[in-house]
């Protein structure tokens, strides 16, 4: 098999032999095994979180921008570092590194509330930052010789994966294959750490269709790609389009605005950030009434006045920040998930009622 450290953009070479998408080196590792022995070279799973996680596996967390990628995963790699059920799974409490490849100072803001709210204290060595980006066939080999001091890595989260693509098209499959098998790689290189990886979906997303942008190669290449779809403030957990293991139940968070203690900006203004919390059934179902009224108002709203705008839309349901400003992107969200219901399209980049969502809000008068 051929050193993939050679290869930091992230491509395969041109001369790279290749069957079925592995190499032939890799091919002749196959062996025949009597059943006695096949069986018995089982291992069972080992979860970093109980019933979603496996230790040493890679997986791709898909969601929209704004349906709060960033927030869960830090949630979920502070309750890891810090031996604290995540969403009341238990957790293998693991050394965690996290690849900050975005926006650092959103991150910093993100890590801070969400100790605050949760009252994390992970030891500094259980939760690393490595803050910017730079192409994953890189480093994969530089992480683990840089980190060894830190201790076995138990879990890396990698936001975005784009941030870390070292290809030249991210919808090209061979380049997407070898983008997925490089976090393989590094998984390896770490002796077994569970990998995952923020990714956005591909073109025209809805609640069903939350596959990781780019080629299907992508997705052959990883374990399982855990999705979020946020409607207003809750937000659900669960998988799409393949998942090696035992399925299990969506869960569900709710979005809170914060603002972090002790912080202000430079004109002296209090500072804000989001931070996400599990919820229990009662707290569903409440959250999912509020849901649905809420989009019967925008339903009729746009029955109403079909040339709204989202802007007007919200002000006219007093839907406003603290600051007088109408809540364009509430709306936005709920107009996406009538369209999802069927309720809704667009035309020529104006969202209007179809016929099924116009019968529906004559019913509401």
């Amino acid at each position: 098999m051929s050193d993939m450290g050679e290869i930091p953009t992230g491509r395969w070479p041109d001369n790279e032999p290749r069957l079925n998408g592995h190499d032939k080196a890799e091919e002749r590792l196959r062996q025949y095994l009597p059943l006695s022995r096949y069986v018995a070279s089982f291992e069972p799973p080992d979860y970093l979180v109980d019933g979603i996680l496996v230790t040493g596996r890679v997986y791709a967390l898909t969601a929209m921008t704004g349906h709060l990628k960033t927030a869960i995963a830090t949630y979920l790699g502070l309750a890891v570092a810090s031996s604290s059920p995540f969403a009341g799974l238990e957790v293998k409490k693991s050394r965690v590194l996290y690849l900050s490849g975005e926006n650092n100072e959103d991150q910093k803001a993100r890590i801070i509330s969400t100790m605050s709210e949760f009252g994390f204290a992970p030891a500094d060595d259980y939760f690393t930052v490595l803050a910017g980006a730079e192409a994953i066939g890189i480093l994969k080999d530089e992480i683990p010789a840089e980190t060894t001091a830190l201790g076995k890595i138990g879990l890396v989260i990698v936001d975005t994966s784009i941030a870390y693509f070292g290809g030249d098209d991210e919808n090209a499959s061979v380049d997407m294959q070898a983008h997925g098998r490089m976090f393989r790689e590094l998984s390896v290189n770490l002796g077994g750490a569970t990998v995952l990886i923020l990714c956005h979906p591909t073109k025209n997303p809805g609640r069903d269709n939350l596959l990781p942008r780019g080629s299907g190669g992508f997705l052959n290449e990883i374990d399982g790609n855990l999705t979020l779809w946020r409607v207003d403030e809750m937000v659900t957990l669960h998988w799409q389009g393949k998942f090696r293991g035992a399925n299990f139940e969506p869960l569900t968070f709710r979005m809170k605005l914060v603002t972090l203690d002790g912080y202000r900006d430079s004109k002296d203004r209090p500072i804000n950030s989001v931070v996400v919390l599990p919820l229990n059934e009662g707290e569903i179902v409440r959250l999912s009434v509020q849901t649905w009224e809420d989009e019967n108002q925008v339903l009729y709203e746009m029955l109403r006045f079909p040339t709204q705008s989202m802007a007007d839309i919200a002000k006219e349901l007093n839907w406003l920040t603290p600051e007088g400003k109408p809540l364009k992107s509430k709306v936005h969200r709920i107009v996406l998930e009538l369209a999802n219901d069927g309720l809704a399209k667009q035309e020529r980049k104006k969202w209007i009622l179809t016929d099924k969502g116009a019968d529906a809000a004559k019913k509401l008068k």
